[in-house]
Protein backbone atom coordinates (compact mmCIF):
# COMPACT_ATOMS: atom_id res chain seq x y z
CA UNK A 1 0.00 0.00 0.00
CA UNK A 2 1.06 3.56 -0.51
CA UNK A 3 -0.19 6.84 0.91
CA UNK A 4 0.26 9.94 -1.21
CA UNK A 5 -0.79 13.27 0.24
CA UNK A 6 -0.71 15.96 -2.41
CA UNK A 7 -2.75 19.09 -2.90
CA UNK A 8 -3.11 20.83 -6.24
CA UNK A 9 -1.61 24.03 -4.84
CA UNK A 10 1.23 22.43 -2.87
CA UNK A 11 4.86 22.20 -3.87
CA UNK A 12 5.73 18.61 -4.85
CA UNK A 13 9.26 18.99 -3.45
CA UNK A 14 7.93 19.30 0.14
CA UNK A 15 5.89 16.09 0.12
CA UNK A 16 6.79 13.02 2.17
CA UNK A 17 5.78 9.63 0.78
CA UNK A 18 4.85 6.65 2.94
CA UNK A 19 4.81 3.03 1.79
CA UNK A 20 3.62 0.45 4.29
CA UNK A 21 2.56 -3.18 4.52
CA UNK A 22 1.59 -5.59 7.24
CA UNK A 23 1.24 -9.34 7.22
CA UNK A 24 -0.02 -12.04 9.52
CA UNK A 25 0.58 -15.78 9.14
CA UNK A 26 1.41 -18.88 11.19
CA UNK A 27 5.04 -17.73 11.58
CA UNK A 28 4.09 -14.41 13.19
CA UNK A 29 2.93 -10.89 12.54
CA UNK A 30 5.07 -8.10 11.14
CA UNK A 31 5.02 -4.70 9.54
CA UNK A 32 7.27 -2.83 7.09
CA UNK A 33 7.37 0.94 6.53
CA UNK A 34 9.34 2.98 4.02
CA UNK A 35 9.27 6.77 4.38
CA UNK A 36 10.70 8.91 1.58
CA UNK A 37 11.65 12.48 2.50
CA UNK A 38 11.35 15.46 0.14
CA UNK A 39 15.15 15.21 -0.35
CA UNK A 40 14.70 11.57 -1.52
CA UNK A 41 16.17 10.06 1.66
CA UNK A 42 14.76 6.59 2.31
CA UNK A 43 13.95 5.63 5.91
CA UNK A 44 13.02 1.93 6.24
CA UNK A 45 11.52 0.45 9.42
CA UNK A 46 10.48 -3.09 10.23
CA UNK A 47 9.08 -4.63 13.38
CA UNK A 48 7.46 -7.78 14.60
CA UNK A 49 4.16 -7.50 16.45
CA UNK A 50 4.11 -9.30 19.80
CA UNK A 51 0.38 -9.99 19.86
CA UNK A 52 -2.04 -12.08 17.84
CA UNK A 53 -3.84 -10.17 15.12
CA UNK A 54 -5.43 -10.49 11.72
CA UNK A 55 -3.86 -9.35 8.47
CA UNK A 56 -6.01 -6.18 8.49
CA UNK A 57 -4.89 -5.23 12.00
CA UNK A 58 -1.26 -5.68 10.93
CA UNK A 59 -1.93 -3.26 8.05
CA UNK A 60 -3.46 -0.70 10.44
CA UNK A 61 -0.48 -1.02 12.79
CA UNK A 62 1.92 -0.42 9.88
CA UNK A 63 0.01 2.70 8.88
CA UNK A 64 -0.08 4.02 12.46
CA UNK A 65 3.65 3.42 12.94
CA UNK A 66 4.38 5.19 9.67
CA UNK A 67 2.59 8.37 10.61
Amino acid sequence: MALFATDEGSNEEETWTLFFDGSSNVLGHGIVILSVSPEKQYIPMTTRLCFNCTNNIAEYEAYAMGI
